[in-house]
Protein backbone atom coordinates (compact mmCIF):
# COMPACT_ATOMS: atom_id res chain seq x y z
CA UNK A 1 0.00 0.00 0.00
CA UNK A 2 1.53 3.57 -0.95
CA UNK A 3 1.12 7.17 0.93
CA UNK A 4 -1.03 8.04 -2.00
CA UNK A 5 -3.62 4.91 -1.33
CA UNK A 6 -3.33 5.78 2.90
CA UNK A 7 -4.12 9.30 2.26
CA UNK A 8 -6.56 8.87 -0.32
CA UNK A 9 -8.60 6.63 2.37
CA UNK A 10 -7.92 8.99 4.72
CA UNK A 11 -9.32 11.90 2.91
CA UNK A 12 -12.50 9.20 2.19
CA UNK A 13 -13.49 8.49 5.29
CA UNK A 14 -13.07 12.49 7.00
CA UNK A 15 -15.52 13.11 3.60
CA UNK A 16 -17.80 10.06 4.71
CA UNK A 17 -17.80 11.02 8.73
CA UNK A 18 -20.08 14.03 8.38
CA UNK A 19 -22.73 12.18 6.52
CA UNK A 20 -22.90 9.62 9.27
CA UNK A 21 -22.96 11.99 11.97
CA UNK A 22 -25.73 13.87 10.85
CA UNK A 23 -28.00 10.88 9.33
CA UNK A 24 -30.85 9.92 11.36
CA UNK A 25 -30.49 7.23 14.18
CA UNK A 26 -33.63 5.02 12.27
CA UNK A 27 -31.70 5.17 9.30
CA UNK A 28 -28.29 3.88 10.12
CA UNK A 29 -30.28 1.37 12.19
CA UNK A 30 -32.30 -0.21 8.83
CA UNK A 31 -28.85 0.46 6.94
CA UNK A 32 -26.74 -1.82 9.75
CA UNK A 33 -29.73 -4.02 10.87
CA UNK A 34 -32.53 -5.20 9.47
CA UNK A 35 -34.66 -6.99 12.14
CA UNK A 36 -37.46 -7.75 10.02
CA UNK A 37 -36.08 -9.65 7.40
CA UNK A 38 -37.06 -13.39 6.68
CA UNK A 39 -34.47 -15.93 7.57
CA UNK A 40 -33.32 -17.32 4.75
CA UNK A 41 -31.69 -21.28 4.81
CA UNK A 42 -28.09 -22.01 3.84
CA UNK A 43 -27.78 -23.50 0.68
CA UNK A 44 -26.50 -27.15 1.10
CA UNK A 45 -22.32 -27.62 0.24
CA UNK A 46 -22.35 -29.38 -3.12
CA UNK A 47 -20.11 -32.86 -3.26
CA UNK A 48 -17.00 -32.60 -4.15
CA UNK A 49 -16.39 -34.02 -7.77
CA UNK A 50 -13.43 -35.11 -7.84
CA UNK A 51 -13.01 -38.16 -5.32
CA UNK A 52 -13.21 -41.58 -6.05
CA UNK A 53 -13.88 -44.40 -3.48
CA UNK A 54 -14.55 -41.42 -0.93
CA UNK A 55 -10.96 -40.26 -1.10
CA UNK A 56 -9.97 -36.83 -2.69
CA UNK A 57 -7.96 -36.82 -6.00
CA UNK A 58 -4.90 -34.85 -5.74
CA UNK A 59 -2.39 -34.37 -8.81
CA UNK A 60 1.09 -33.38 -8.16
CA UNK A 61 3.35 -32.00 -10.76
CA UNK A 62 6.61 -31.01 -11.37
CA UNK A 63 8.11 -28.71 -13.81
CA UNK A 64 10.03 -25.76 -14.98
CA UNK A 65 7.44 -24.15 -16.74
Amino acid sequence: MTRRDVLSRVAFGFALLPALAFAPRALLWSLLFQPDAPLVAAKPLPSNPFTRDGKALVGMVHGRD
